[in-house]
């Protein structure tokens, strides 16, 4: 099964697993995604995707200011690859 939960939605998610007698990541593996600071805040910590904003943002202003400067921009492709921050919350987990 898959679930989109926010952040604080996963510690709450958290919590009721706990509470219903199943742990995180015996049971269970939850990953979040963004890598904001509330995922190594809570227990366990949630193992979550990083994207490079730094490198998007950067990106997306080279391309608005060669645009506003009159350049013709063809459709172009950049892959910014994100990475997985490893912490607690996810195991294989085996049936």
């Amino acid at each position: 099964m898959f679930l989109d939960l926010y952040v604080e939605e996963s510690e709450l998610l958290l919590h009721e697993i706990n509470r219903i007698g199943y742990t995180v990541p015996n049971d269970f593996s939850l990953l979040g995604f963004d890598d904001i600071p509330l995922a190594n805040r809570v227990f366990p910590k949630l193992t979550t995707i990083r994207q490079d904003v730094h490198e998007i943002a950067s990106t997306s202003v080279e391309i608005i200011l060669l645009r506003l400067n009159g350049a013709k921009i063809e459709s172009r492709t950049k892959v910014i690859s994100p990475k997985i921050v490893k912490r607690e919350s996810v195991k294989i987990i085996r049936r």
